[in-house]
């Protein structure tokens, strides 16, 4: 089953269909590619204002837009959560180290060059407030995986590049999680991927809630050959 829900926050049409906020159209198998096709539900769902949906009571909710878009199209895309799973063997950590800006988002990358999987990290802070957060994830920085991993496409005749340049995100490990008062906070995740990441990208993205100084960041990366 395929849904399409109304996420924002007024009434909206998708393709003749009037949907309340948060309500669900069952989306047949007959309409799905037209569905698929269509770059105004695309824009939609990359806005925030639509989501594609297993179900229509919120179980099962796919949380990344280009997975929202690969199971929309079937298109044979594997899915990324299954190139997350358990593995690795010699642990080979490395880090990075960047200043956060005061009461600001920061976002920090670094290449992954060598066949390595991933399992989160240690993130050691000098400045930081009680309500700042923290973010990590996998980026195809360079779209290598379109057509693979995600669709080929953002929509018919529009490159990822255009629509997102700064990179599609594969996984995520950890998402707004508080930083620790004490400066040492563990970002670390269960799943170790299973597929090499060489030439992806990690991102960290640090919010900043101080108004006084900058936070001085080291994230030290777990990783494994």
């Amino acid at each position: 089953m395929i849904y399409i829900k109304n996420i924002s926050g007024s009434e909206k049409v998708y393709r003749g269909v009037v949907l309340q906020d948060a309500s669900y159209h069952l989306i047949s198998e007959a309409d799905r590619i037209a569905w698929f096709e269509d770059e105004s539900i695309m824009q939609a769902v990359a806005n925030g204002e639509a989501q594609i949906c297993k179900n229509d009571d919120g179980s099962g909710d796919i949380e990344l837009k280009t997975e929202q878009w690969a199971y929309l199209g079937d298109t044979g895309v594997q899915r990324i959560e299954t190139k997350m799973a358990e593995g690795g063997l010699r642990k080979s950590d490395r880090g990075l180290s960047f200043t956060a800006t005061k009461n600001a988002t920061t976002t920090a990358d670094y290449l992954i060059t060598e066949d390595l999987q991933i399992k989160g990290g240690l993130l050691l802070t000098e400045n930081n407030k009680i309500f700042d957060s923290v973010g990590m994830e996998i980026v195809d920085t360079t779209y290598m995986y379109a057509g693979q991993w995600y669709p080929a496409e953002y929509a018919p005749g529009v490159p990822w590049s255009v629509a997102l340049p700064n990179g599609v995100p594969l996984h995520a490990y950890i998402k707004d999680y508080p930083v620790s008062k004490d400066g040492i906070t563990h970002i670390t995740n269960e799943a170790i991927t299973t597929t090499p990441l060489n030439g992806l990208t990690i991102r960290i993205t640090y919010t900043s809630t101080g108004t006084v100084d900058d936070v001085l960041c080291n994230v030290g990366i777990l990783a494994y050959s």
